[in-house]
């Protein structure tokens, strides 16, 4: 995330915007260098951070081999999703 150790990893790619994770994750920190998401389907939270535009090549040049092992790449829901109603005008 902006002002974090690793930041100059994504820094270079595009930022799409501060976004919230589905309550379901425990937030903790590796070595108090690395964010980590825990997934915790019942006490968990949602979790505030990052969405950059990274292609999968360099998640695996950039950011991989600066990473524990112990740490893993995986998915992460995002919160479900609020129907919208847009007002509708029947014309007969």
């Amino acid at each position: 995330m902006r002002g974090g150790n690793l930041h100059q990893n994504v820094s270079q790619h595009r930022f799409l915007g501060a976004v919230t994770t589905a309550p379901k994750y425990r937030f903790f920190s590796v070595r108090d260098e690395f964010p980590a998401l825990l997934l915790n389907e019942t006490g968990g939270a949602a979790i505030e951070g990052e969405l950059y535009e990274v292609p999968i090549d360099n998640i695996r040049s950039d950011f991989l081999p600066s990473e524990p092992a112990k740490l893993e790449l995986t998915v992460v829901h995002p919160p479900p999703r609020t129907p919208v109603t847009e007002p509708r005008t029947d014309k007969s």
